[in-house]
């Protein structure tokens, strides 16, 4: 393939999305909140994940419209001033859309200031967090009364996209339901694709080489599912990963280009048959880091 193709192909994946944690402590800080600005800008961003929503929420109920002002200014700043196009809210499980990132939603009247995509961020697949003792048997499923499983867990995932769903749909406001998602069987995506409109499939790796062979047979489980949904990459920054990388080349974009280069070289079908949109990277502090930037 002729690297003029390639590059255009990179350029119709160049959506970028960024998990931004600590935002508890980012939210409010002019200088925080500038520098994070600032850093999406520079590194073309084009949405952001906002993690610790419950840390929010639990300075200000976050659907009371008296309080939530300061949130209302981020969104409206980001995207009217440094090219975000969409805000992302991300939580554990739909009980939380229910209680504060969807009443946050309805407090605010001008469309510009609402989140766009809610988001999912519970790891079915993390089998200790899911048996007894475990995060998510402890904090959601024995509060479901599901036995503590990873079955169970699949099942109260499935739950948290439906409530996600059907809140969304509410509002006359264009929300997309987006999840992440690790390890999954081929039986549970052929499920999950019906519930969502963009799956973040994690690519954590340390080489280079193994960027597409990582994700492969993942990918193939979603073609033979004949997944129409959005499919974006997802990175992670930490050293453990692809933190040295970035350091050592430092455009995200050389990254983005590997991926499709290993991808049209072992499987140009999966190119055709599924959505790619873009790269997602966990995390914002990890990022920075990752490029030598400080606080």
């Amino acid at each position: 393939m002729s690297t003029s193709v390639l590059l255009g192909q990179v350029d119709k994946y160049k959506h970028r999305s960024l998990y931004v944690d600590n935002f508890a402590n980012i939210l409010g800080s002019n200088n925080s909140e500038k520098n994070l600005f600032e850093f999406a800008a520079q590194h073309e961003i084009t949405e952001l994940i906002l993690y610790d929503l419950n840390k929010v929420n639990q300075r200000f109920w976050l659907g009371d419209s008296t309080k939530n002002q300061v949130l209302a200014d981020f969104i409206v700043e980001a995207k009217t001033k440094y090219g975000i196009k969409r805000i992302s809210a991300s939580g554990e499980s739909g009980i939380f859309f229910i209680e504060a990132i969807h009443p946050y939603n309805v407090s605010r009247k001008n469309k510009i200031e609402r989140f766009d995509i809610y988001n999912l961020e519970y790891e079915y697949w993390n089998y200790p967090q899911s048996v007894p003792g475990g995060y998510y048997c402890e904090t959601y499923l024995k509060n479901a009364q599901l036995k503590c499983n990873r079955k169970n867990s699949f099942k109260y995932y499935i739950q948290s996209l439906d409530v996600m769903r059907m809140l969304a749909d509410e509002l006359d406001h264009d929300i997309k339901v987006e999840a992440y998602i690790g390890n999954f069987k081929k039986s549970e995506v052929k499920k999950i694709i019906l519930h969502v409109d963009r799956l973040l499939v994690h690519d954590y790796v340390k080489r280079e080489e193994r960027l597409f062979e990582y994700v492969e047979q993942r990918l193939h489980h979603l073609e033979d599912a004949k997944a129409n949904i959005e499919i974006s990459i997802l990175y992670s920054m930490e050293s453990r990963y692809l933190g040295k990388y970035l350091l050592d080349h430092p455009s995200f974009y050389e990254a983005e280009k590997k991926f499709f280069q290993f991808l049209n070289k072992w499987d140009s079908d999966l190119d055709e048959h599924l959505k790619f949109r873009g790269f997602t990277y966990y995390n914002y502090s990890h990022f920075r880091y990752a490029e030598n930037i400080k606080y």
